[in-house]
């Protein structure tokens, strides 16, 4: 019988040959809240980006959340815009799209 550890989760990366463990009760999501927090802003004002599972939540928290074009596809259907790859520059145009820069 292995080893279980409930107090983790385990998202799965984008070409299902390793995970990110992390404690359940922490995530990105809840770092982006907490900085928002600490910089008195509405998490809705904040952009995350995101390519791989690990990324799910936060992209749901944020008030937009960008999918690079080489993410998986599960996070590309929960974005609020999917740029190009990071390879392609994807944050740099997707600066660009929303007038950040």
């Amino acid at each position: 019988m292995g080893l279980q550890f409930p107090e983790l989760k385990c998202p799965l990366c984008d070409d299902i040959k390793g995970a990110d463990i992390v404690e359940k009760r922490n995530s990105k999501a809840k770092g982006l809240k907490f900085l928002c927090d600490y910089l008195e802003t509405d998490i809705k004002n904040a952009y995350a980006f995101g390519d791989s599972m690990n990324d799910y939540e936060v992209l749901q928290a944020a008030g937009t959340g960008i999918a690079m074009g080489n993410a998986v596809s599960e996070l590309k259907e929960i974005a609020d815009y999917v740029t190009a790859d990071i390879e392609e520059d994807g944050i740099f145009k997707a600066c660009r799209y929303f007038h950040l820069i």
